[in-house]
């Protein structure tokens, strides 16, 4: 039971005012997470934007952060851990290396292997990011208890895991 009403609750009450006989049920999550997923979107766009990087840059910078130095990876192993098409990582690592928060390096053993790497400069953003990035996101989750949070992350991992075993549509 909702303690509180949103946006989207209103929603569910117009249809079944207009359409009774609709089944509307996956707008009460589809719609959520729509909405729930804009208003991150912007929290995550001021503190990446104050930082002089996009949404889309963090993601890339954090992956290689994760790695064991020397933080790097192949454009191919970020493509999968990011969920993009190599394209698309290309486009973002262009980005990067063109403002000095990455570089792009040949593998000295095998001509077709680049690695992409953080620089000193990405490396100090990247750790100035992640408080800043996580205190966000605990403000975000502010409103739910930590039991909530915890059956909730539970429940998003299942839809995710079910959702990826389909593989690409």
């Amino acid at each position: 039971m909702q303690s509180a009403r949103d946006s989207i609750a209103r929603v569910l009450d117009e249809w079944k005012a207009v359409s009774p006989d609709l089944d509307v049920s996956p707008v009460a999550i589809i719609a959520r997470m729509a909405r729930i997923r804009a208003i991150v979107d912007a929290e995550q766009a001021r503190v990446f934007g104050d930082a002089g990087i996009t949404s889309a840059d963090f993601p890339v910078l954090v992956t290689l952060r994760r790695r064991i130095p020397p933080y790097r990876s192949t454009h191919t192993r970020l493509a999968a851990d990011l969920g993009l098409t190599q394209g698309t990582v290309t486009t973002r690592v262009d980005n990067l290396v063109s403002r000095g928060l990455v570089t792009r390096q040949s593998d000295p053993d095998d001509a077709r292997v680049r690695w992409v790497l953080l620089t000193d400069k990405g490396l100090a953003l990247v750790e100035d990011l992640i408080p800043k990035h996580l205190a966000a996101e605990q403000k975000l989750l502010a409103g739910i208890s930590t039991s909530r949070r915890q059956r909730l992350a539970r429940d998003l991992g299942a839809l995710l895991a079910s959702l990826e075993a389909r593989g690409p549509r």
